[in-house]
């Protein structure tokens, strides 16, 4: 299995568009998965850190903050895979966290989103106010090539109004799981 990580800029005149359609490419390679590309409706403008939707996926990276003022509802992240794959949740890491800062309550939290996917399903959601783990279960597997998660309102930050998501990616080894558990039922 091949895993490399990598981010290269698709669309964006400069690091950062508030307003403006942002994507990054995860060119992550594995016997699963060629690589996709994650889009958002705007980013948070670079200072220090970059708030692109890259950030969602590098693991040394800021996350993802959206770019337009007040806490970001309407706003949207969009994960494009390059083929269908069969996906029956994400993966969520809620808000902003860096090693060592106390910034996870500093901003806003997505809490109600709606899942939006190229096959027309569409999930409302309430995710925790929680830095751990979440899984945005999508109901029965599906085979999806886009999956859209719109901000419908959040937890509020305490110091700023920018809504961020720390990570967020498909669970590639569900479908594995499943397989396996249903190979074991039947005996083989």
């Amino acid at each position: 299995m091949r895993n490399t990580l990598g981010i290269a800029v698709v669309v964006g005149l400069m690091a950062g568009n508030a307003g403006a359609e942002v994507c990054d490419v995860n060119p992550i390679m594995t016997e699963l998965v060629d690589g996709y590309t994650v889009c958002a409706s705007s980013a948070l403008p670079a200072g220090k850190y970059s708030y692109r939707p890259a950030g969602v996926f590098a693991p040394d990276a800021a996350g993802w903050c959206e770019g337009v003022a007040g806490d970001g509802t309407g706003e949207w992240i969009e994960l494009r895979l390059n083929e269908p794959y069969p996906l029956d949740r994400l993966v969520l890491y809620n808000g902003y966290v860096r090693r060592g800062e106390v910034s996870y309550s500093e901003n806003a939290r997505p809490r109600h989103l709606l899942i939006e996917t190229d096959t027309g399903l569409s999930v409302f959601l309430e995710a925790r106010d929680t830095h751990e783990p979440q899984e945005l279960l999508l109901g029965d597997f599906h085979r999806l090539q886009r999956i859209r998660v719109t901000l419908l309102d959040s937890y509020p930050g305490s110091k700023y109004h920018d809504t961020c998501i720390d990570a967020l990616f498909p669970d590639f080894e569900a479908i594995r799981t499943l397989e396996w558990e249903q190979m074991q039922e039947s005996g083989g």
